[in-house]
């Protein structure tokens, strides 16, 4: 039976937490909570789950590729991140433009809807592996099927070494909350869009174009997807299943963090990234530190972690973390005000 003593080397273990270990978390947060907004948004305009928003994801990591050094010669390919944003904005409002607006038109349900956007999302992975296949086959480019751009970062620090994908992704991500909440609380477009979000018909009513509000609102939920694509090979390893795998830990994000707030897919990033990148380690950590040498086996399974929150969340938290946060903020202002 396990005694104080393993505890404490449990603990321990837990406490172990390696420098590149924090920034590859602080980095994988960030990308999550720009992809949890794009599909958080695209919920909350048409109440459609978005199976195709990883093919957004994908267009934004083969950009990335187009930097190497046989093709556009452009790496570290951030010069190429305006061309992610416009291209994964491009797919997406192709998306609500040429199947589900004119589903919806015809009455189509949710459900059918959802599974249109899974079609939707085969036949952009179908267009992925042709990439792949065309420069693997015709350019001999053979990472095309596995690449990795870590190495090819800039240093920005070198000891300890912190790389400028994780500083541009924090900055990147510091920004977009600040201009989100001028947007939507000091801008007519975002007012508007609150508006449309809410209550689409009296939107309409008041004159409100909710069509035009839609279709900016999955532009820029796409675009937001092929960004966050374009900084992840930075420090992930991408091959041609990495954006359909991903789709479950953007949907755990979107989902912990509250399908009805704009702002959830910060926290619920916060939680996922922790869940699968941090919290791992700490429990083989804990269980190597008593002596169980087989505990390496759960550093291959983090993926499993953003599953087991969407079932948690849908279960017991539905609403997600953004309405109890925000429940527990106003609670706090009522006290300090008194």
């Amino acid at each position: 039976m396990p005694g104080l003593g393993d505890a404490a080397s449990c603990l321990a273990g837990i406490a172990s937490i390696q420098f590149q270990q924090l920034i590859g978390f602080l980095f994988y947060m960030g990308i999550l909570s720009l992809m949890g907004l794009g599909l958080t948004l695209m919920y909350q305009t048409t109440k459609v789950p978005n199976f195709a928003y990883g093919f957004y994801v994908g267009l934004g990591m083969y950009v990335a590729f187009l930097g190497h050094p046989k093709i556009l010669n452009v790496m570290p390919p951030y010069p190429l991140a305006p061309l992610a944003f416009i291209l994964g904005g491009i797919a997406s409002l192709a998306t609500y433009l040429l199947v589900i607006k004119p589903l919806s038109s015809r009455g189509a349900s949710i459900v059918q809807l959802m599974i249109a956007t899974i079609a939707v999302d085969l036949f952009g992975s179908t267009i992925i592996y042709i990439l792949t296949d065309y420069y693997y086959y015709v350019y001999k480019i053979y990472t095309a099927k596995g690449f990795l751009f870590r190495s090819d970062d800039i240093v920005v620090i070198a000891n300890p070494q912190i790389t400028a994908a994780p500083l541009i992704v924090l900055a990147l991500l510091a920004a977009l909350i600040s201009l989100l909440y001028i947007f939507i609380n000091k801008t007519k477009l975002g007012i508007a869009m609150r508006a449309a979000i809410e209550n689409p018909g009296l939107a309409e009513i008041l004159g409100i174009p909710t069509s035009r509000i839609y279709i900016f609102s999955w532009f820029l939920a796409g675009a937001l997807g092929g960004l966050a694509g374009l900084f992840y090979p930075m420090w992930f390893y991408v091959d041609p299943s990495v954006p359909a795998r991903i789709l479950i830990t953007i949907f755990a994000v979107s989902i912990a963090g509250g399908l009805s707030s704009i702002y959830g897919p910060f926290l619920g990033a916060l939680l996922v990234a922790y869940a699968e990148s941090i919290l791992p380690s700490q429990i083989y950590g804990c269980l190597y530190s008593i002596g169980y040498q087989g505990a390496g086996e759960i550093l291959k399974y983090g993926f499993v972690f953003p599953m087991i929150l969407i079932v948690l969340f849908i279960a017991f938290a539905p609403t997600g973390l953004a309405p109890a946060v925000s429940r527990a903020a106003n609670k706090l202002s009522s006290i300090i005000r008194r």
